[in-house]
């Protein structure tokens, strides 16, 4: 686990020592999304057929 914060990361390969590679990012703390569902049911009891045979 990480602190928040500004954060470098840097990086050299022994194949190649005098390059070196990085990078700059922060890191936030991660708050979940807030949503509202709703469910809902029928009060009654309904039924549909769409066949004649039944």
């Amino acid at each position: 686990i990480v602190s928040p914060g500004q954060w470098k990361w840097w990086q050299k390969f022994q194949s190649n020592p005098q390059q070196s590679y990085s990078a700059e990012f922060e890191v936030k703390e991660y708050v979940l999304p807030s949503f509202v569902g709703y469910i809902s049911y029928l009060r009654s009891p309904s039924f549909y057929v769409d066949s004649e045979e039944l």
